[in-house]
């Protein structure tokens, strides 16, 4: 494809300025019975990362880009659950101040274990310890600097739970280690807003749209994690894994597809891709 091209290798020898300073960008996307979700968004947000790091490309590469991307998929020739890892960085070398803007990119593919949609795996939260995320230029987007999520994550395999919730600086929800966080009040989904530092994943775009056709009323609000102890459920998403319930967090148990309003947005959302809804055709 133009300017991505798939490399199954180590990276080509020479200067990488996303291995020595995180000078880059990633997005995973999600093969689903050969057919790539989500494309336009995540290439809306990878747009967005590149703008905040002042990366240079062509006219019209997000069409270029996406013609390629589906003509890959189509080429690989998925015949089993899948993910896709876009990673962009910057081109040349130099210490912190680069030698150009010039963007390198590259596919990977991997396989999944487990076809999340139709069966979502329930997970259990614990709280990161030392760990904080602040709002700012970087919080929006998924630069390849990822430490924070990572540390979070290998706390979640030393308590054996499977996901890390994190707060902001100021004590409010943020977002997990690999997901946005949803509690349900009543007919109301509960998530923090972006001023609490987590990225606005492109799942959590998709439930507020889900939210919307079901006349769910959402709030985007900053809050402490207490108040996920006093929700009727919590949810967490993912563009891999889509909508997964929280069975556990702190003292507090929920019953895993017991809540109407989850089951309502996992069933939906199971209609919609196998539609064709949402995705784009390989």
């Amino acid at each position: 494809m133009p300017n991505v091209p798939f490399l199954d290798s180590p990276l080509p020898a020479g200067p990488n300025r996303s291995f020595r300073y995180g000078d880059g960008l990633f997005e995973t996307m999600r093969v689903f019975e050969g057919r790539l979700l989500q494309a336009d968004a995540h290439l809306d947000r990878l747009e967005r990362g590149m703008q905040v790091l002042g990366l240079r490309v062509e006219k019209g590469w997000k069409a270029e880009w996406k013609a390629g991307l589906l003509g890959w998929v189509q080429e690989q020739a998925f015949e089993s659950p899948a993910r896709v890892r876009l990673h962009v960085w910057r081109a040349g070398g130099g210490a912190y101040q680069p030698e150009t803007d010039e963007v390198n990119a590259m596919l990977e593919r991997a396989p999944l274990a487990r076809e999340y949609f139709a069966d979502p795996e329930p997970v259990s939260l614990c709280d990161a310890e030392g760990l904080f995320l602040q709002h700012g230029l970087l919080s929006g987007i998924k630069t390849a600097s990822a430490l924070v999520y990572v540390l979070a994550a290998r706390q979640a395999r030393e308590r054996g739970v499977g996901e890390t919730l994190l707060l902001s600086l100021g004590g409010s929800v943020a977002e997990a280690s690999a997901s946005n966080v949803f509690g349900v009040e009543a007919q109301t989904l509960l998530t923090p807003d972006v001023a609490s530092g987590c990225l606005p994943g492109v799942m959590r775009g998709a439930v507020l749209a889900l939210a919307a056709e079901l006349g769910l009323r959402v709030e985007e609000a900053l809050f402490p994690p207490e108040r996920l102890l006093e929700c009727e459920a919590v949810f967490l998403t993912n563009a891999i894994r889509g909508i997964q319930p929280v069975v556990k967090y702190r003292e507090k148990s929920w019953l895993s597809g017991e809540n109407e309003v989850v089951a309502g947005l996992i069933k939906l959302w199971s209609e919609k891709i196998r539609e064709g809804g949402g995705q784009e055709a390989g």
